[in-house]
């Protein structure tokens, strides 16, 4: 995941990055950092953010919301559920 992307997915969700920081258990610094691509983004931020994603697109109804990998796992899970 790019910063880009991880700009995206929390614009989709509408939120500001103080609220996804909260979402996050995370510091504003440490969202503004990640965003402008000055922190390393982790494979643990990707994780946690398309989390978010994908319970902000079943809470709206707005599948779209989640990325296309989270969204593919989601519809295989509901499969075998």
């Amino acid at each position: 995941m790019t910063p880009d992307e991880f700009r995206a997915a929390r614009k989709a969700m509408g939120l500001t990055q103080t609220e996804l920081a909260v979402e996050l258990g995370m510091q504003l610094r440490q969202i503004q950092n990640l965003e402008k691509g000055t922190a390393e983004l982790r494979r643990i931020h990707a994780l946690a953010i398309e989390r978010v994603t994908l319970a902000y697109a079943v809470g709206s109804g707005k599948p779209d919301i989640a990325g296309p990998l989270i969204r593919k796992d989601a519809l295989a899970f509901a499969d075998i559920a």
